[in-house]
């Protein structure tokens, strides 16, 4: 099993797509578009529903301002996939062990890498937040989430065009940190998408991004539409999150 392993390793770094770099680059910048209210208190722990006015205002106030100071940018690329043991996976020439990522691959030969970015402004109001009171830092914090959720939600849409074109489908976006998929990938995905040249996201000692309201993500590319669209937090099985 550890010869077809490695077999299965040195094949994919011989294929043409095994890095990014070998690849047209693919990028996005844009606008911040409304944020959801209703996303803006979820985040908060609220449901929209019940949410008291002061907090339906505080939250308004809050996606109105990472609105205004975010610089939403992302790039891409596709790499090929290779799946071994059920639960390892290679992206390209990276190998992780995920029997999550490797569940939610199955069946694909290829997947888009994505990295995404709402820039620096919304971390400066986090900042200043909390200069101001503790409300409005985690309100600019919630907004910030929502914000680069919504700006992945429209990465995926611009993906899966260019996955229609060619008559295939997307898997659920799937990022390190979810499930089994461990963090400790992110300096290896930011360094295979060049992400500090590309879009200024880099990552800390602690595998952290920065700015903070950033994201990779990975997303298969199928032959045939998968039973389920979850992403984000739908897709993780972190039971104990507290924005569920």
């Amino acid at each position: 099993m550890k010869k077809l392993a490695a077999f299965v390793l040195i094949l994919a770094m011989l294929l043409p797509l095994a890095a990014c770099g070998s690849q047209p680059d693919s990028t996005a910048q844009a606008s911040c578009t409304p944020i959801p209210l209703e996303q803006v208190l979820r985040y908060l722990g609220c449901r929209p529903s019940n949410a008291p006015e002061e907090v339906r205002q505080l939250a308004t106030r809050a996606a109105e301002a990472v609105q205004r100071t975010a610089t939403c940018r992302a790039c891409w690329c596709r790499l090929p996939v290779t799946i071994s043991d059920e639960h390892l996976v290679w992206l390209g020439s990276l190998r992780f062990d995920s029997r999550n990522l490797a569940r939610n691959l199955a069946g694909c030969q290829e997947a888009f890498l994505f990295g995404a970015t709402i820039g620096a402004g919304p971390e400066r109001l986090i900042l200043a937040g909390r200069r101001l009171s503790a409300a409005d830092a985690l309100a600019a914090d919630a907004a910030g989430t929502a914000a680069v959720e919504q700006w992945c939600d429209e990465i995926n849409a611009r993906l899966e065009a260019l996955a229609a074109q060619e008559k295939r489908y997307l898997r659920p976006r799937y990022s390190a940190g979810y499930g089994d998929f461990s963090i400790d990938a992110q300096p290896e995905l930011v360094q295979l998408l060049d992400l500090p040249r590309k879009i200024g996201v880099t990552v800390t000692e602690t595998k952290m991004l920065l700015p903070s309201k950033s994201v990779t993500a990975v997303v298969g590319i199928s032959a045939t539409p998968a039973n389920c669209h979850a992403s984000g937090c739908l897709s993780c099985e972190q039971a104990d999150c507290p924005y569920r």
